[in-house]
């Protein structure tokens, strides 16, 4: 038998927009209801944007129970160090890179 996870990328394409009308307050809720609906995997933006979005991904880590909490980082040192700080809390994390090919 094989198994599907399910992984909710909500919170991360919020992120991408630059202009999202989306609260804080309404970010964690999000998070809170993709964790009591136990999707596998929630991921958040890229904690690339200063203190509001290492906040928000250290909240979401300490709110989110049974989802494997995500942070997409970047190639570097730091940006994966920074990512961790902020998933670390959680129950249990996974950070990936994001690799973009430009043609």
């Amino acid at each position: 038998m094989k198994t599907v996870k399910i992984a909710d990328i909500t919170l991360r394409q919020i992120k991408k927009k630059k202009k999202s009308t989306i609260s804080f307050k309404n970010k964690i809720e999000l998070a809170k209801l993709l964790d009591k609906l136990r999707i596998d995997i929630v991921e958040t933006g890229m904690v690339d944007g200063g203190k509001t979005d290492e906040l928000l991904v250290r909240t979401i880590a300490l709110t989110v129970k049974h989802s494997i909490l995500s942070c997409p980082t970047g190639l570097t040192t730091e940006d994966v160090e920074k990512a961790y700080e902020c998933i670390k809390d959680a129950r249990k994390t996974y950070t990936h890179m994001l690799l973009l090919q430009f043609h």
